[in-house]
């Protein structure tokens, strides 16, 4: 992210060593100012699993006193009058809680027209950052388009190219974007909104984990770094080149089946959902590809998040997957999907027949090709 006006240099000269300063606290105070025109009812700090507070508005002037017991993002809920709709209204705006005081001013209408104090250039910088990303998210958006044509056309040489420019987009995004402003940033409070953002864009916690530790000693040992860390911890389990994780769980019929069973296979572990629209989408491919190469030592294991046996047994018999499935019916506390970190759907890993993954999160063409790679070799030796 490039700054360049000298409003902003001064910026990180007031406030920056300040924000440092407070580090070595926890505490927090907010202030509020409001003109005696406007009606403000209440403000809620929304923070996940952090701090929460509702404070609820009696007078023009109020200042807030609370603990951080975790730096980052809240969103902050406001209920005001509205004059021209002349009714109440809400609306909320994404703030950064630091040790220190912030200030946030109302206009006469209510919204809020200015925050001021340690806030303000967490504020600016995540403002900028936003910016940064929904060009970078055009572009992401426009390549998905031209890969969206070449399918349709089935010229497959335009689809690997449009298959190739959508990665580097989504890479530059990943590297250019969040991860260069880590790196720049190591000390800012955005960093550890920005690191959440990059943990979720990459499928190698070793490169997380290099990225994680370039930021400062305070900012790696917030509560919110401290879970990233652990979730990197549970990735290297499930990384390329490693032994997949062991598990047994119950098939359609209510029979355990290991995965430890399919050895020898190359075995693809499908994580899915009957009402996952996109992973319904994709099994016409995937019953394809089995089909190709289920006789060669090639096959699928099924992991549902379903809730609801019907409908995974309905979904198995209208897509016509004939394949191994398994599922504990627990939704997203599926125990398996828990163990290998699985936070969307569609997801899989590609196992050999050591059992020991080789890949994740291949596209029907890329199994193919990795597929046809495989008995191509095994059948020359």
């Amino acid at each position: 992210m490039k700054i360049k006006s000298a409003l902003v240099m001064a910026l990180f000269c007031a406030f920056g060593n300040l924000y440092a300063q407070n580090l070595q606290t926890d505490s927090f105070t907010i202030g509020v100012k409001i003109p005696e025109k406007a009606i403000v009812k209440n403000l809620q700090l929304n923070g996940d699993d952090r701090y929460i507070s509702v404070m609820k508005m009696t007078g023009k002037k109020r200042t807030f006193t609370g603990k951080v017991s975790d730096y980052g993002i809240f969103i902050l809920l406001v209920d005001y009058y509205d004059v021209k709709q002349k009714k109440m209204a809400s609306t909320s705006i994404p703030l950064f809680i630091v040790p220190g005081y912030t200030e946030i001013i109302f206009g006469n209408n209510s919204p809020i027209i200015s925050i001021n104090g340690v806030s303000a250039l967490p504020r600016y910088e995540y403002a900028l950052l936003v910016q940064d990303d929904g060009e970078y998210m055009n572009r992401i958006e426009e390549m998905q388009k031209k890969l969206e044509r070449a399918k349709k056309s089935g010229d497959k040489e335009q689809i690997l190219v449009a298959k190739k420019k959508l990665k580097e987009a989504e890479e530059n995004r990943r590297e250019k974007l969040y991860a260069n402003f880590v790196r720049k940033n190591p000390k800012s409070v955005v960093s550890l909104y920005a690191m959440d953002i990059y943990a979720m864009l990459s499928d190698n916690p070793l490169e997380t984990e290099a990225l994680l530790n370039n930021m400062s000693t305070a900012q790696m040992n917030t509560q919110a770094m401290t879970r990233l860390h652990r979730r990197i911890e549970k990735q290297k389990t499930t990384m390329v080149g490693v032994m997949a994780p062991e598990f047994t769980q119950p098939d359609t019929s209510g029979n355990p089946l290991a995965l430890k069973d399919l050895q020898g296979n190359y075995v693809l572990l499908d994580f899915w959902a009957s009402w996952c629209h996109p992973c319904r989408a994709q099994n016409p491919a995937m019953v394809k590809l089995y089909e190709k190469y289920k006789n060669k030592g090639f096959t699928i294991l099924g992991i549902s998040l379903d809730s609801k046996k019907q409908s995974w047994e309905l979904a198995i018999k209208q897509d016509k997957l004939t394949w191994h499935h398994v599922s504990d019916l627990r939704f997203w506390d599926n125990e398996v999907a828990r163990q290998y970190d699985i936070t969307s759907v569609p997801q899989n890993f590609l196992l050999d027949g050591k059992g020991k993954i080789v890949a994740k999160n291949l596209s029907d063409e890329e199994l193919d090709a990795m597929l046809k790679e495989v008995y191509k070799t095994n059948s020359l030796n």
